[in-house]
């Protein structure tokens, strides 16, 4: 890294006139360390611990994985620590899947703290938060801005991938299980084994208000 300083202009420049400069540093670990751009060259973090970092021009991307740590639930909480902060348009964040590449969660024109929805895989797969500007034009250049991905041990949620009869989640009678699906063209399959001969029923609620339902669920 290289410090250069120079007349702002030429015409009634400072010539001869002495200055001082100073560079500290400090040890944090919370900090993205560039170059993480790419997949390949992505910060590994941890869940259930700030980070923050900035993007130092329009066109950089700051690319981050972490590996789910419980059996349960995880969302990401991205937050603007400086609030009053001149953001533009502000950033996008998207998430994707480490084992097929798949973008499951885009959100843009983020410029307030906002929490994404919950999702539920299971213990142990790996993901990969991406973040980038929302527009170049007026693009929240050097402002830092915080991801923190926390994860929920829950044994009552489903865990994907459970999108067919052979990867069916088995459901204990009497038990109640929160799911949810995380992409239109997600599908979730549950088995149970009846003890007795007899009867069941299925009570299904979906746990949202109606107008955030769309046309609804098939059961």
């Amino acid at each position: 890294m290289y410090l250069k300083v120079n007349a702002a202009y030429k015409y009634d420049s400072p010539d001869n006139v002495p200055y001082t400069i100073q560079v500290n540093t400090y040890s944090d670990d919370s900090w993205e360390i560039e170059e993480n751009d790419t997949i390949r060259t992505a910060n590994a973090i941890s869940t259930n611990h700030l980070y923050y970092g900035n993007l130092y021009n329009e066109t950089e991307s700051d690319v981050y994985s972490f590996t789910v740590d419980k059996t349960g639930y995880f969302n990401i909480h991205f937050s603007v620590p400086e609030l009053d902060s001149e953001v533009g348009y502000g950033w996008e964040m998207s998430l994707y899947r480490a084992d097929t590449n798949e973008e499951i969660y885009h959100c843009d024109s983020l410029k307030t703290d906002t929490i994404s929805p919950i999702f539920n895989f299971k213990k142990g797969a790996k993901f990969y938060i991406k973040i980038t500007v929302d527009y170049c034009y007026d693009a929240p250049t050097h402002i830092t801005y915080g991801v923190n991905v926390q994860t929920t041990a829950n044994k009552l949620w489903e865990i994907e991938s459970n999108n067919t009869k052979k990867t069916a989640q088995k459901l204990t009678p009497k038990s109640t299980y929160s799911g949810s699906l995380y992409l239109n063209s997600d599908e979730d399959y549950y088995s149970v084994k009846m003890s007795d001969t007899g009867y069941l029923n299925i009570t299904f609620n979906p746990n949202d208000i109606k107008d955030n339902l769309g046309y609804g669920y098939e059961l």
